[in-house]
């Protein structure tokens, strides 16, 4: 009974098209989640703060207090540009969850559709996995959280990935 349920369920709704990101996710847009979270309404990145001339430079939330709404998955479109993770971006990883945060993440892909235009922080074991599997120009959906503000820029985490032909690639 639980198999057929679970079998109805994929084939009734696109919700099994995302990937297996916690239930606290919401399935939207990228332009959509960022409209939730205006750059400069930033009371919500509570554990770091800098800001030069009005411009956030880096506003980043503890692990244990991300805002409401902070997960989200999304469709987008694999640009096949991935980058070494930025010094900046190192530093928020270790404000945002120290030493062992930093270790799980070693690239940054590249996004710019959407109404987001930026790099996105890819879990180490999910990089090879994602050149093997999609293609440049490909749709796949994420799983990501927004755990702050970089350089007047959304500062998101990839922890889970999924194409339109498979299952969830990985759990962390």
């Amino acid at each position: 009974m639980h198999k057929f349920f679970i079998a109805f369920l994929f084939l009734t709704s696109a919700h099994f098209l995302y990937p297996e990101c916690p239930t606290h996710y919401s399935e939207m847009t990228m332009q959509d989640h960022i409209k939730l979270f205006p750059i400069n309404e930033h009371e919500w990145w509570t554990k770091e703060q800098t800001v030069n001339d009005g411009r956030v430079t880096l506003a980043i939330s503890p692990v244990d207090a991300l805002p409401d709404g902070a997960g989200v998955s999304a469709l987008i479109k694999f640009s096949g540009k991935f980058r070494v993770i930025t010094p900046d971006a190192f530093i928020a990883l270790g404000s945002f969850g120290g030493p062992k945060m930093k270790a799980l993440y070693s690239h940054e892909l590249r996004i710019s559709e959407q109404g987001f235009d930026g790099w996105v922080a890819v879990q180490y074991n999910l990089v090879d996995k994602i050149k093997k599997q999609i293609k440049k120009g490909e749709n796949f959906y994420v799983c990501m959280v927004l755990i702050g503000v970089i350089n007047d820029r959304h500062f998101y985490l990839m922890n889970n990935f999924s194409t339109e032909n498979d299952e969830s690639e990985t759990k962390q």
